[in-house]
């Protein structure tokens, strides 16, 4: 039986060597011909413990370029969250747990899949578009007729949701963040502060000489929902004296710019017979850097072969309603209830109830 899987990111290459393990012949493809995001994340050593138990080996690897974060600093609200979920589960354990390690993504995902590529019953392709076309799939020119699986995982920008015409149901306003990289070093350690409602981050990296990267929130009404393609330098002045007490120049080596995120979640993450959707291409909702590679590996925990789909689907969506939930905090900080049941209404009525949902913890936010 043949899986193919389109996106090669982490979640993408932990999917290829679960479904090999669950014995798949795999066909990997990524548009990128190759690995050049030197976005900086926190690793929770669950997320290694999920690769030890498919490959000891790769873990191994992987480990070897991580690095021990020394400290982690956050305010009081945000070392317990103010509402407890009324239903505690694995999933929200694992979400509440401190990360530990710090990685570069290019670097994991290099040694990621230059194990892959070793391994019989896995083929990588890179610089290849995937296009699902009915049941069947193209990989470039070459076409494959009805895989027994077709597994998106290419991110919140999925091109194949787009392709089959689904779209994220959007449960936040969006925030907007500055992304830049500084050569300015704190040394193996993250910190995180929160001024005036935003938040920032500095992950710092296991080599001093590397610098430090940066991640700052700017006030939605600075770029008034259109992100800016160039530094906004009051807010990055701002934000970089606050973390590191000095305001270096930004380097040549990160992205520089703007990004937008939003809490969102695909309502129905598989399509016609053979396609399903996971880690951020089923949705996502919250900004801690790394998050997204613990829900991929919870979302490739019940991969299976013969599996109903539907079943599958309905697994992710719940698990989206916890993460939502669960990261609803860090967007309305003083929000007291648990709002697991207004998500799963907003996600069942459709666009107004979602409105709604917004207007409501937006309200409950100000009160507070």
């Amino acid at each position: 039986m043949i899986a193919v899987v389109s996106g090669l990111g982490p979640n993408g290459m932990l999917a290829a060597l679960k479904l090999r393990a669950e014995g798949f012949d795999v066909v990997a493809a990524d548009q990128r011909p190759a690995y050049n995001r030197s976005i900086h994340l926190n690793l929770r050593r669950s997320w290694l413990e999920t690769v030890r138990s498919l490959d000891a080996t790769l873990a191994e690897k992987l480990a070897a370029v991580t690095t021990p974060i020394r400290a982690f600093e956050r305010l009081p609200h945000h070392d317990a969250a103010p509402f407890r979920l009324k239903r505690e589960s694995a999933l929200a354990r694992r979400l509440a747990t401190q990360p530990e390690l710090h990685v570069r993504l290019d670097e994991l995902e290099r040694v990621f899949c230059a194990h892959l590529v070793k391994l019989p019953g896995i083929e990588v392709l890179t610089h290849t578009r995937v296009t699902v076309d009915g049941s069947d799939v193209r990989l470039g020119d070459r076409r494959l007729e009805a895989p027994a699986l077709i597994v998106a995982a290419e991110g919140g920008k999925s091109p194949t949701a787009r392709q089959l015409g689904l779209s994220m149901v959007k449960v936040s306003a969006p925030r907007f963040y500055i992304s830049v990289h500084v050569d300015h070093s704190v040394g193996p350690i993250t910190r995180r502060l929160d001024v005036d409602g935003l938040s920032s981050w500095a992950v710092g990296h296991g080599d001093p000489a590397r610098g430090t990267w940066l991640v700052l929130e700017i006030p939605e009404k600075v770029h008034a929902g259109r992100p800016s393609s160039t530094i906004d330098r009051e807010h990055f002045e701002r934000g970089a004296r606050q973390l590191l007490g000095v305001v270096p120049e930004p380097s040549a080596e990160g992205l520089r710019g703007t990004f937008r995120f939003e809490q969102q979640l695909l309502p129905r993450p598989v399509a016609g017979s053979n396609v399903l959707f996971l880690g951020d291409s089923a949705g996502m909702g919250h900004h801690a850097l790394g998050t997204g590679l613990e829900l991929g590996a919870w979302d490739i925990g019940f991969l299976r072969k013969g599996m109903s789909l539907e079943d599958h689907a309905a697994r992710v969506v719940e698990a989206r309603i916890e993460l939502l939930a669960f990261g609803m905090h860090e967007y309305y900080p003083s929000l007291a209830e648990d709002p697991t049941e207004w998500i799963r209404q907003a996600i069942t009525q459709g666009t107004d109830a979602v409105s709604r949902l917004e207007a409501r913890l937006t309200g409950l936010s100000r009160r507070a």
